[in-house]
């Protein structure tokens, strides 16, 4: 019993009765499943299934649009070309853009981007 204690007791588990199931694995290791009031509250414990979040896409690689990742992401060509157009630039100057979950479109430029005309141009 002693030994059993102990185990519990490096994997922080002090009392017994807070104990589901607990196995000797074959590598000589101790497993411990904890009664479900007693593990550690998760995300899902607490907020329910998360809203599944998309990674972001690279949808231009050097001066070339990736079509299928714009489709992907639930946006079409046109609304790339449309945002080109209010940044003032063509696909051809794009060295890489990516979008995120939410839309935002991040591009960096194969020659550096000056603030024109009073415009602030967060693009690098």
């Amino acid at each position: 019993m002693d030994e059993l204690m102990e185990q519990l007791r490096k994997k922080d588990v002090f009392y017994v009765n807070d104990v589901e199931f607990a196995t000797l694995e074959t590598n000589g290791e101790f497993s411990i499943l904890l009664k479900k009031e007693k593990q550690p509250v998760r995300w899902g414990d607490l907020f329910g299934v998360g809203q599944k979040v998309k990674l972001p896409q690279t949808i231009i690689i050097d001066g070339n649009f990736i079509e299928e990742a714009i489709y992907e992401m639930g946006y079409s060509l046109e609304w790339l070309k449309t945002q080109l157009q209010q940044r003032e630039s063509t696909v051809k100057e794009v060295f890489f853009g990516q979008v995120d979950h939410l839309g935002n479109l991040y591009l960096d430029y194969y020659k550096d981007r000056f603030i024109e005309k009073g415009k602030n141009n967060s693009e690098s």
